[in-house]
This record gives structure tokens, sequence and C-alpha cells, in this order.
């Protein structure tokens, strides 16, 4: 255990109370200026099936959830039995001893059994079914040498809308399991330290919302699908505080249209969805990049095909968002690397469908988009808004909405722009908008005209390649081992690398945020410099690599896939890369 870096794992059936708990007890770490790293693992119950809340709490900031547990607040049995094998001597298990038993041989020696009698700290209350969680969490304070006040405070906090004798109750049961715990148990020895500083504590579907809003995102629609509805649940709550109009949809086809249909009229306009309700969209971004409308949509990845694991994390959707909608069409494709990098691409790639007129798509994913963490800021002021060549007005002659440019980017104005009419069709048209698949133009007449508004349309392409940014790199290029990967996987790499050359490999990382348009010249140079490529990737085939070998023919003789649902942890990175260094197989 490192006194100043601990895990913690809080665990129960759903509607035990055990998330209600973590969340009070992360936010009261924040609050006391110490660093928090959370993933939420649950299944798709209401009520039964196991759930925990992996954390990792630090005086320093922390890059993942880690590899190590050293405190379990266990709800039931079940819960140690799954968790109490990976806590090595030294750790703590904190449980109600009235509903619940540590099952033998389960725990190692030096593994502390803090049982917990609820019922005796809880009965002047009268509610006792409801505070376990309470009571455990104020034990939990103790047992890592953290004040009892702050953690009052919490719970006051996120009670503040019940009556006051639920909130004093509430703080006289966690008063009572830090004080049992005082009476009766050891501390770990854990050296906490907080530096006072006040940061938030938010997931990346948060800041992906915050993004949006602050982008200038003024419609959002959405059909609630996991991993993706912590954004409509933000965006509910605080968009309308800003003009933002948020429509939750009867399916995702009716999601896409709606926002399609506001950003034609001149409203910068986005969607989330996850894979499946990506698929139902395919057809409708077609049409987007057919009129040339901006549009941003969001697909926070979870396990596929189908419905798949709605409750696990996969970077699966690559090629599915590349080929979205038949045909070809400049696509774009980014996948934020980090919480706050999540608040900044979303501002970004409004800009860039504004600029390009064409559909963006972020892609995130669970582990991204649901875990939460502290952050110092969000940055909120470096990209501002860029609306493209939206007219206000139209005073010259004849308007052509579709106008071949040298750019491929035409002048777009509002629909009922006086002295501007023009129509906006799915078929193939000409530049006055007037469908060439019709009658009127006869065959021979039409080719040349769909030629002329294909490479009108692609020439997009080269012109978004060259505002793509080059994956982000990290440690000594001339590395024994290069870790590559993209989107969430990202600060994964940066630890596994930190712990690769602590101990004696040499490691460095190549992270992709921008995925395409590629800059294949630039990425060839930058891979092919290395001296042994590791790719690192949370789906089957390696769907980074694929395309990064499509685009530039870099090939990668190690692959580390992951594909259970659950994200990769630093110490199999580790692992891997030091197989690969030796010349295993990673």
């Amino acid at each position: 255990m490192k006194a100043d870096d601990i895990g913690v794992t809080i665990a129960g059936a759903a509607g035990d109370g055990s998330g209600s708990a973590a969340s009070e007890f992360l936010r009261s770490c924040s609050r006391r200026g110490l660093h928090v790293f959370a993933t939420y693992n649950y299944q798709s119950a209401i009520r039964g099936g196991h759930i925990y809340w992996g954390a990792r709490v630090s005086s320093r900031k922390v890059l993942s959830q880690g590899d190590d547990l050293d405190l379990l607040v266990a709800f039931n049995s079940e819960s140690i039995s799954i968790h109490g094998p990976r806590m090595p001597g030294g750790g703590a298990v904190i449980f109600n001893s009235d509903r619940t038993k540590v099952p033998p041989g389960v725990l190692k020696d030096g593994v502390a059994e803090c049982g917990i009698p609820v019922g005796e700290l809880t009965n002047p209350y009268g509610r006792l079914p409801i505070m376990q969680n309470t009571v455990a969490m104020g034990a939990a304070t103790f047992l890592l040498g953290l004040d009892a006040e702050t953690f009052e405070a919490t719970v006051r906090e996120v009670l503040r809308a019940k009556p006051q004798n639920v909130q004093d109750d509430n703080v006289a049961v966690a008063r009572a399991g830090h004080e049992y715990a005082k009476a009766h148990f050891k501390p770990l020895g854990a050296r906490l330290e907080g530096d006072g500083k006040r940061r938030f504590f938010l997931s990346g579907n948060e800041a992906l919302g915050a993004g949006l809003l602050n982008g200038g995102c003024r419609f959002y629609s959405a059909y609630p699908m996991t991993p993706a509805t912590g954004i409509l649940h933000y965006l509910v709550k605080e968009g309308p505080k800003h003009g933002m109009f948020v429509k939750q949809a009867e399916d995702e086809i009716a999601v896409v249209n709606m926002a399609i249909g506001a950003s034609h009229m001149g409203v910068r306009a986005a969607c989330g969805t996850s894979g499946g309700g990506y698929s139902l969209m395919v057809e409708a971004t077609g049409l987007a990049a057919m009129i040339e409308d901006p549009l941003v949509m969001v697909d926070v990845m979870r396990v596929g095909p189908s419905t798949g694991l709605p409750t696990k994390t996969e970077q699966g959707d690559l090629f599915l968002v590349l080929g979205a909608g038949q045909g070809d069409w400049p696509r774009c494709v980014i996948s934020p690397l980090t919480v706050e990098d999540c608040c900044l691409q979303a501002q970004r790639a409004l800009n860039i469908a504004d600029r390009w007129q064409t559909p963006v798509t972020l892609l995130s994913d669970l582990y991204l988009g649901e875990h939460f963490e502290t952050v110092d800021a969000l940055d909120l002021d470096s990209v501002g808004q860029d609306r493209g060549a939206l007219l206000s007005s139209w005073e010259g002659g004849e308007y052509r909405r579709y106008l071949v440019t040298e750019s491929g980017v035409s002048p777009r104005v509002v629909p009922g722009t006086p002295r501007a009419a023009y129509t906006a069709g799915s078929d193939e048209h000409d530049e006055d908008g007037g469908l060439i698949s019709d009658v009127r133009s006869g065959l021979p007449a039409s080719l040349p005209v769909r030629r002329k508004m294909m490479e009108k349309r692609m020439r997009k392409l080269e012109g978004m390649r060259a505002e793509m940014g080059l994956p982000e790199v990290a440690g000594d290029p001339a590395a024994e081992v290069t870790l590559v990967g993209w989107g969430s996987t990202y600060r994964l790499l940066i630890e596994a690398m930190e712990r690769l050359n602590a101990s004696g490999t040499r490691a460095d990382v190549v992270a992709f945020r921008d995925l395409y348009p590629m800059r294949c010249r630039e990425i060839s140079a930058i891979l092919k410099a290395r001296k042994r490529l590791i790719l690192v990737e949370s789906n089957f085939t390696g769907q980074l690599g694929r395309l990064i070998g499509s685009e530039t023919g870099v090939d990668f003789g190690y692959r580390l896939l992951k594909y259970d649902g659950e994200p990769f942890t630093p110490g199999e990175i580790v692992s891997a890369a030091r197989s690969a260094a030796g010349g295993g197989n990673a």
C-alpha cells in the first residue's frame, strides 16, 4: 500500500445504497483537496446484481483507477467473495456484521475484518436498511485517517433538499460509524493530505455536455441509451439556463432528424447515443452530408454487437462511424483523450462541423464517459465559436447554395433569408439545389454535374485533414517500446509508461485523438521512427491498427487487445510491454 495513494472499492447489490454512499464519500475526499479517480460498475437491473465503485484516492493527481485495493466496503458477502481475493495483507474490509459474513478462505492473512453492528448504531434513528451505507462510510473516514467533519458536511450537502431531521440523523450515524471504528479498529496508515483546493468532481459525459453548451450548441436531442444518457441528464438540468432546447425523442431516428432540422435552420445542434442508436442514425448522416448541414454526433461506445453489454466498455465503433451513411462524403471523427479533453473537443467539433458544413462524430466510450475524477478546470476560453460561411443576409446576385468553390465550402444562409431561396434535397443536385435525377436534366447532362458536385464535397476532406492534430506523444522516442492507443486509453498508457520507465524498461506513448481524416505522411513518420510498437485497444480486431495500416502501411507486430467489457488496468499494459520488450508476444 502506498500511504498517499489508496485503492478503495465500495460494493453491494443494486438498491443497497452503495452508489449514494460512494458518491458522498468520494465527493468529500475531493472537497478535502484530494485527487480522486472512480469508475462505476453496474448491471442492467434496478435491484439485485452486483455493482461497485472502484476508486483511487491520492494526495497527487492520479491517471486511472489503478490496480490495487486497500480498503473494501462491502454491503453483502458476495462483494467480499468477488473483491476480497485482490486485497494484499495490510488492507481492511468494512461490513455490516448484522447482515454480512466473511466467507472462509477468501481474505489473505493480514487483511483486517472490520465488522460493524449497524443495528446497534442506528437503532436510535429507526432507519437501519437505508443507513448502513452512511455508517460504513463514516468508519472508512477513520480507517483512512480523514476527518469526519468534511464527510458530514458533504452528507448535508447531498441531502440539502431533505428535512432537517433527516440531515441530522444521517450526520449522527456517520459520526457513530467513525467513532465505532476509532474505538475498535486500527487505521490503515494512510497519509492522505489534501491541498485544500476545491476541484470539480465530474464525468466525461458531464464535461462533454459542458463543452457543447459553452461551444454555442442550442439544440440537443437524444433517446436515453447507456452509456450516453449522462450527457442528456446534464443538459436537461443545465441547458435551459443558457438557452438550449433539449429534446428526448421517441427513438434515435427521430433524434438525428430533429438535430438535422435544427441545424438546417441555423441553430448549432448535436445529438448523442451509443452504438446501437448510432446504427439507426446512419441513413440520416448521409442526408446531412448531401445537403451540407453541420451536425455533431456523439457516440459513447459500449460492448456490441446488437445490445451487447449495455453497462460495459469497448472501443468497437470506429469502423461503424467511418462507414456511416452510404457512399463517399467528408467524414470527421474525433476521440477525446481525457475528461478535460471531452469539454475541449466538443467545442472544437462544433466549429469543424460549421466550417466544413458536414457531420462530425465525437467518439467516446463508457470508461471515459461514465468515470468520475477530480478536475482543476475546464477550458472554456481557448476555442471560441466559428460559424464558418453562415451568412446573416444575402446581398449578391443569384444565390447558389451549393456553389462550387475551391475549398468545397459554399455560402450558407438560413432558409427564409430574403433573395436567397434554394432547394435542399437528399438526391444529388446542381449548384442551385435542383435534383439532377429529375427527368428534366437527362442522363448525358447529369454526369458532369455529378462529378463536379462530388469533387466539390470531397475537397472539404483535404481542408479538414490540414487542421487535424497529430497524435499526442510522451516520453523518449528512442524508447524500447512504444504504447499506441486512442481515446480513453491515453492516461492508462501514460501511467503504464511511467511505471515502465521507473522499473528500467524505456517506453513512450503515441495516443490518437483525431482519427479521421488522418495526416498520413506525418503519422507514418512518427510511427516508423519507433523501435517496437504495441497497439493497445479495447476491441477484438485492433480497429485503430487496421485504420493506420490502411492509411499509412504501418503494421503492428505487438497487440494488446481487450474485449471483455472491463477497462484496461495499468498493470496489464505494463506486463504486455515488458513481454514485448523481451521479445515475447504482447
